[in-house]
């Protein structure tokens, strides 16, 4: 191997935080990504609009006996409540009162969509009533207005519901087809459906879309083919990158690339002198951190000159941990694994200069410490471990 072990990984690293779907994130990061799933739901409020959820909600409450006009306002609330960042209680509140099965309007629809789309990160039974409504929509002549409209809830949907080649396959086809008809807001949303999926696809399935939708499709999936390629050679990837830029100079320089995309653009490997691997190796996940730490080592260059220094997180408290570190002068940690032990680490500020790597994401709350250094592979619960052992 002729690649160092450090610039290897920590490329691997870094691409993973920023690609792989709910994987690399950071608070900021994902409040970015809510602001723009907001976007779609309160585009066609005005600045100057000065009404607030609590005036549709009053409006509806006064509308007993008239139905439909109750709905209106509820639905119409809803859309305000996103828009003011309201609580999940207090949108789920306004959604126990909006019976989806009836209809209004398309226009009405197709808000209530958005808001049980938006609505369904707390409560996943939503995509199925926002399913409900979009099937409704579907089965009449919605007029041309609303075509980009239903197409981009199609595709939130399958998002929702991690159905990543149909949210690449129905982006690219909303591209094609009605590219001129996209807002600004359209655009900067579906880019960033695009390459949260993206990465999933198989190569051979890209190549399909790649032939099936040409020269529209063309760069993104170039891009990704790179990615996915070389995603662990450090030297590589930077050259082939920079041929994407020069053969695709429009995509390099769109306004609507997603951010991490356009890190990735600028992005260069961290070499480090010393790495600290955490993981909890003689409790009850020792088999999983056991395939971690001989995957982590299996991926390294036995030529490295980077240190390597392996933790039991089971088997040391905080401060034997900071000592360790400290001492090894680590200048990278990976880990811990389990969220609870994310969280010591993170209020340790003998650490907190320290670049880290943690392969859990815990619980953010205004108490705990922001590393502006810390990134997270954070996975779904009921996989995050398993999935941990396949990356590594």
């Amino acid at each position: 191997m002729t690649v160092s072990t450090a610039m290897k990984f920590i490329t691997f690293v870094f691409l993973v935080v920023l690609f792989l779907n709910g994987c690399g994130s950071s608070p900021t990061s994902e409040a970015k990504r809510e602001t723009l799933q907001e976007a779609t739901v309160d585009s066609d409020i005005s600045t100057q609009d000065k009404r607030s959820s609590q005036d549709f909600i009053q409006k509806a409450d006064a509308s007993t006996g008239n139905d439909e006009q109750m709905r209106a306002m509820y639905i119409t609330a809803l859309k305000y409540a996103i828009a003011e960042q309201r609580s999940e209680e207090y949108l789920l509140a306004i959604i126990e009162r909006i019976d989806s099965t009836k209809y209004n309007s398309v226009a009405l629809d197709i808000t209530l969509a958005n808001g049980l789309l938006f609505a369904a990160r707390y409560d996943e039974t939503l995509n199925q009533d926002a399913e409900v409504v979009m099937n409704r929509l579907n089965q009449g002549n919605v007029h041309r207005k609303h075509q980009v409209a239903l197409w981009i809830l199609k595709a939130q949907l399958e998002s929702n519901q991690k159905q990543h080649i149909q949210v690449v396959k129905t982006v690219f086809r909303i591209e094609d087809l009605h590219q001129n008809q996209l807002t600004e807001q359209d655009n900067i949303l579906l880019n960033d459906l695009l390459w949260r999926h993206l990465l999933h696809v198989s190569g051979e399935t890209l190549t399909q879309f790649q032939n099936d939708f040409g020269q529209s499709s063309g760069g993104w999936i170039s891009l990704a083919k790179i990615i996915k390629q070389y995603l662990s050679d450090a030297y590589e990837l930077p050259r082939q990158l920079a041929i994407w830029q020069r053969m695709f100079p429009q995509h390099a320089t769109s306004n609507y690339l997603p951010t991490d995309i356009k890190t990735l653009l600028t992005i260069s490997p961290f070499t480090p002198n010393h790495i600290a691997l955490l993981l909890p190796l003689s409790g009850k996940l020792q088999r999983q951190a056991e395939s971690i730490r001989n995957g982590f080592i299996a991926a390294m260059d036995l030529n490295a000159n980077t240190a390597l220094t392996i933790i039991d997180t089971d088997k040391y408290e905080l401060a034997e941990i900071e000592q360790k570190i400290l001492t090894a002068n680590v200048d990278f940690i990976v880990g811990p694994l389990v969220k609870e032990d994310v969280e010591t680490i993170m209020h340790s500020e003998l650490l907190a200069h320290i670049p880290s790597l943690h392969l859990n994401a815990p619980d953010f709350t205004p108490l705990l410490p922001q590393r502006t250094n810390a990134y997270y592979f954070a996975l779904a619960p009921e996989d995050e471990i398993e999935q941990a052992i396949e990356f590594f």
